[in-house]
């Protein structure tokens, strides 16, 4: 029972550090006037804070390929009542740190100067454990007046010598419905998710995406080339523009996110939950096989329990040097405790002797007390009467 109590608490203490010690690399952050980068084992993000906060790079690690660079597109940009690339995306933005650990940063961003009244704060959270990063938009005024606003978001891709398919996740009556395209266009509904696909004459080769926390009416607009118009077959935007926000003093508008940049495959598609994106474009479930490379996966995993296994016989081996000490010093501890019993049996007997031996002699120290104590009688002092009669005689 003791060895199956220690060897589940063994699996419960390594399964973190197997974790932490099979990453590529452990998250990391820098922030100064002018960007902001995190890195984790998934991917390296770089903002640039003189233009909007917006992405300029984000380097996938797993497999390692590099998206963003060879183009600087901006992706993840903000506007507010203006089309992308908006007013905002020529500002300067200011960055400070949130909080941290070893697996997790969160850091806000915001324009150094308000828009209108109107401010944005640009919340942004990174874990090591997910290819994704959670987004947190809040927009408010500490005007008295009110504003109604258009919210326009752009997240956009580059990826040298492949086309795009766009893949859109709405709630329609309660139930999810998916609209696939591989052209320009728009879309509108009640938008839970979107995808880009990116692919060649040959295969898929990643996806970028946004997941909402919860559904947003918005409209969505599908370009391929740069935002600012020109036409470039290997880059692709998606614009969600959120129509008539209501902001006044002490009504803000919130909306959280998740937005990935992840290779096709099933784990990092099951990571940023866009299975059932990715299923819209490819028969990922009949074709799982050839999307990873299982065998070596087995054998990490094989070599890991390997390694699991040796540490458990060597823990097995300590338990039982342990538990021969615990027998040895459980017979001293007996062994010590009847002596104790003995000497404590000897201390009451000679207490008890002691008390009698105390009693008695107080009981003759009182009695020879009183002796010796006792008062003298009185002698008689003969009166003058009895004086007299004794001379006449």
């Amino acid at each position: 029972m003791i060895k199956k109590k220690l060897f589940v608490a063994l699996i419960m203490l390594l399964i973190p550090f197997i974790s932490i010690t099979g990453m590529a690399q452990s998250l990391s952050y820098s922030i100064s006037n002018t960007s902001v980068t995190i890195n984790n084992q998934y991917y390296q993000i770089y903002f640039n804070l003189s233009n909007g906060a917006t992405i300029t790079s984000w380097k996938t690690l797993v497999p390692q390929v590099n998206q963003f660079n060879s183009v600087e597109i901006p992706s993840m940009v903000v506007s507010l009542n203006e089309s992308i690339p908006g007013n905002l995306y020529n500002k300067a933005w200011k960055a400070s740190l949130i909080n941290k650990n070893s697996n997790y940063v969160k850091v806000v961003m915001t324009p150094v100067n308000n828009i209108n009244n109107v401010s944005v704060y640009e919340f942004i959270t990174a874990s090591n454990y997910y290819p994704y990063i959670n987004y947190e938009i809040i927009v408010n005024t500490t005007a008295n007046e009110s504003y109604i606003k258009d919210l326009y978001i752009a997240i956009g891709g580059n990826y040298d010598n492949n086309s795009w398919s766009f893949v859109v996740s709405s709630l329609e009556n309660g139930i999810p419905n998916y609209y696939v395209t591989n052209s320009s266009g728009s879309y509108s509904g009640n938008i839970m998710k979107i995808a880009m696909f990116s692919y060649s004459s040959k295969a898929y080769n990643s996806i970028i995406g946004l997941n909402f926390i919860s559904p947003v009416q918005a409209n969505l607009q599908f370009l391929k080339g740069f935002i600012n118009g020109t036409l470039e077959s290997n880059i692709a935007y998606t614009i969600i523009d959120i129509k008539n926000i209501t902001l006044s003093r002490g009504n803000s508008y919130e909306i959280s996110f998740n937005l990935y940049d992840a290779q096709f495959n099933p784990e990092l598609i099951s990571l940023t939950d866009s299975t059932d994106m990715a299923s819209q474009v490819y028969n990922i479930n009949g074709n799982i096989t050839n999307l990873v490379n299982y065998q070596t996966m087995i054998k990490s995993y094989l070599n890991n329990i390997t390694s699991l296994n040796q540490s458990v016989n060597s823990l097995e081996t300590k338990v039982g040097e342990l538990q021969g000490l615990v027998s040895y010093w459980q017979v001293r501890y007996n062994e010590t405790n009847q002596l104790a019993g003995s000497y404590s049996t000897r201390l009451h007997k000679s207490g008890e002797v002691s008390i009698g031996l105390f009693i008695l002699g107080l009981v003759i120290g009182v009695l020879g007390g009183a002796y010796f104590l006792k008062p003298k009688p009185l002698e008689t002092v003969p009166s003058r009467q009895q004086k007299k009669e004794t001379k006449k005689k």
